[in-house]
């Protein structure tokens, strides 16, 4: 198979997609993240924001756009787009994603979707017919569509157990600083909300099951200048029981030295266990009782719902930057009229993940008390 037909079988974009015009609200990282892949997936960024007015100029430059605005209400009002993407701080992800909605733009926000359920439920509810999504982008690692197909089809036999966490070091000396440790930008979460929402969002979609009741215990090890004695939580962990009655345990922690970006899960099944870690995401360990394989990339051998996002050859690493690729052209496809692609991440999956954090949060007040999980 050749690298043309690598891509087409992972669902190269038509020339008419090329006429989508979008803008990026927030030109740090992820602004810079969600502008490269709106041109790897044929659109144009015509318009940009920063979080202040005298910034324009330089968001335009940071994400590449054609120009800057000072605020939303002129973007919105003189840039002609098709999407917005949203990558500015917490606290702001609902007022900017409702405006938009509201001028009848397709949407698509960071997590958290909002930093309550309250803001997270009005937003599902207002993106209407619109395509509203969120980048819960580690779903589209072929390896994890592997894992998917996999576990749908039995072979894991009954899955009894899950073990897993989310561990990066970028916040683990008391200097480290970042506007996300402040809970009026941030949110009252900050661990959880940041990673952990990736985490239980990878493990219900690769499953199917839902987390039903949780018991959480969260910490702060570093009090930071930010606070403003309000500090966010540095680490989480949670232990939690399923629908289906499978039982697991997850550590969330960004003060984990040495760990960068290390989101695990092994399930652990009567027939076969699997275990994934996206910083090693060319690779599937499959365990048996007669011993363990692991399973590596290779869109010869994949079930078809994985080779689907095979971008380039076997030894050909793929990574980060190709799962958010992948995302965001699937959500192009849905603003083009195509049928949603399967596994496109919406803002009911935003809404999802609030609840869950909302959840761990009141657990975590109640020295750990069960809580169920709402639907």
């Amino acid at each position: 198979m050749s690298v043309t037909d690598l891509i087409t079988a992972s669902g190269g974009l038509e020339a008419e997609q090329q006429t989508l015009r979008v803008a990026v609200v927030g030109a740090g990282f992820m602004g810079q993240v969600h502008a490269e892949a709106a041109r790897r997936a044929g659109a144009t960024v015509v318009a940009a924001m920063a979080s202040r007015p005298e910034g324009a100029a330089a968001a335009a430059r940071a994400v590449g756009a054609d120009e800057g605005y000072p605020d939303l209400a002129a973007l919105l009002d003189h840039a002609e787009i098709d999407v917005l993407h949203v990558c500015t701080p917490n606290a702001s992800h609902a007022p900017v994603a409702a405006a938009a909605l509201a001028a009848g733009v397709h949407v698509i926000c960071e997590k958290p979707l909002a930093t309550d359920s309250a803001e997270a439920v009005a937003l599902a509810a207002a993106a209407g017919d619109r395509v509203a999504t969120v980048p819960f982008v580690y779903r589209f690692h072929p390896m994890v569509r592997e894992l998917r197909a996999r576990l749908a089809a039995g072979e894991a036999g009954v899955v009894a157990s899950v073990t897993g966490g989310y561990l990066q070091d970028w916040l683990s000396r008391p200097s480290d600083d970042d506007w996300r440790v402040d809970a009026a930008l941030g949110g009252p979460s900050r661990a959880f909300a940041d990673i952990g929402s990736h985490w239980c969002d990878l493990f219900e979609f690769v499953t199917g099951d839902r987390i039903a009741s949780l018991s959480a215990r969260t910490a702060v090890v570093h009090e930071r200048a930010r606070n403003n004695g309000k500090p966010t939580e540095d680490l989480a962990a949670v232990h939690f029981t399923t629908a289906a009655g499978m039982v697991g345990t997850l550590v969330v922690s960004q003060v984990a030295a040495g760990r960068k970006n290390r989101l695990h899960l092994e399930l652990s099944g009567t027939d076969a266990s699997f275990g994934f870690d996206q910083e090693d995401p060319e690779r599937l360990w499959v365990g048996r009782r007669e011993g363990g394989q692991t399973l590596l990339r290779d869109p010869a051998t994949l079930h078809p719902s994985a080779a689907r996002y095979v971008r380039l050859p076997a030894g050909h690493a793929q990574g980060y930057q190709d799962c958010f690729d992948a995302f965001v052209a699937d959500t192009y496809r849905a603003v083009h009229g195509e049928d949603a692609p399967d596994g496109l991440p919406t803002f009911a999956d935003g809404l999802r993940a609030v609840r869950i954090t909302d959840t761990v949060l009141a657990s975590a007040a109640t020295d750990g008390a069960w809580r169920e999980v709402p639907a």
